[in-house]
């Protein structure tokens, strides 16, 4: 959440609060359960297109409780300052963690991504799209090639790039996963794909600690610049 947003949230929650208590009407209490609520809807509706939908309410409200009656707060300004800027990082953890998520949202990626225009699909599974066509030898699956590559999750997040730290990368392909050497092994020095990769076909149910998500879908853009 932008501090610009939970700013505006707050004094425009306290401003109205003043007139709602200056009611001193039959249906005060009645009216004010109605406001706090919507008041409280709204800003979950907030949150969640933020994408923060699991959050502790029973601590959102000592917070928003304490800020209200101004109380000492429980944690100081850098707790704060860090639990804010943590928090993203945090949810992207857990979203790594979630095996049969990620599953799921990889499986309703690919079959809509099945459908586009461009896009083929190997008997394994494995979509790819031909960026630039080829013109040498395919290599075997005992060879060592030179390539480049780009690597990203279905929201565009990078997680490993040769491209980006600016060298070529060689390696075997009977050491990599199964996506990315069956991949390889059909294209022809010169060409670059854009591969899509099914859990089975990458990480799968483990994925790799840190970095990629169990059952995540992993998306390259490949190029095959030399059999060594």
């Amino acid at each position: 959440m932008s501090k610009s947003f939970y700013y505006l949230f707050l004094s425009g929650f306290l401003a109205a609060s003043s007139f709602v208590y200056a009611d001193k009407g039959k249906e005060k209490t009645s009216f004010e359960s109605r406001y706090a609520y919507t008041m409280g809807y709204r800003m979950g509706q907030s949150l969640k297109t933020q994408g923060i939908n699991n959050l502790d309410t029973a601590a959102f409200n000592k917070g928003l409780g304490d800020a209200l009656k101004g109380n000492q707060p429980r944690l100081d300004n850098l707790e704060m300052n860090d639990a804010m800027t943590s928090y993203p990082a945090h949810v992207k953890r857990l979203r790594k963690q979630d095996a049969s998520g990620n599953l799921a949202q990889a499986n309703t990626f690919l079959a809509e991504n099945a459908t586009k225009a461009g896009v083929s699909k190997m008997r394994s599974g494995l979509q790819y799209e031909v960026l630039k066509q080829g013109v040498g030898k395919q290599p075997s699956m005992k060879d060592t090639v030179k390539v480049h590559y780009h690597g990203t999750f279905i929201d565009g997040e990078v997680f490993d790039s040769s491209i980006a730290r600016g060298e070529p990368t060689e390696f075997n392909l009977e050491m990599v996963i199964p996506g990315f050497r069956e991949a390889l092994t059909n294209m022809q020095v010169g060409e670059k794909w854009k591969i899509y990769v099914p859990p089975a076909l990458g990480y799968g149910p483990r994925g790799v600690p840190g970095s990629i998500g169990a059952n995540e879908l992993i998306i390259f853009e490949i190029e095959l610049l030399e059999i060594l």
